[in-house]
């Protein structure tokens, strides 16, 4: 069973998410076989701000589901500069099996996808 908040799968999770939203422009986009989601909440305000994001990853092939993953980010920024205070990410299996899961994201991350 894979640890999918650890700091290695999540290590690959980041580059691919790099790597297939140049600028983080969509909330919407395809990688291969697998559909990416993501949702983005936000307050600012003088002294203090955060962001919160929910990312939904779906692998499919035809009508068959390989996998459903949730991983969840949150920055907190404080100060008039809004430097960074905290930063979490932690991913949790909805459907399929998490070795699985991190087998795919780190051949893709490998890959360059």
């Amino acid at each position: 069973m894979a640890n999918l908040s650890s700091a290695h799968f999540l290590r690959h999770w980041r580059q691919l998410y790099a790597l297939s939203n140049p600028k983080f422009l969509h909330d919407r986009w395809s990688v291969e076989d697998m559909e990416w989601v993501r949702q983005r909440h936000a307050f600012h305000s003088e002294g203090i701000s955060f962001q919160i994001e929910h990312h939904v990853m779906t692998r499919t092939a035809g009508r068959k589901l390989h996998w459903r993953l949730l991983v969840t980010t949150e920055q907190l920024f404080f100060g008039p500069k809004h430097e960074p205070v905290r930063s979490t990410e932690a991913g949790k299996v909805l459907d399929g099996k998490s070795r699985e899961i991190a087998d795919w994201f780190r051949v893709q991350a490998e890959s360059g996808a």
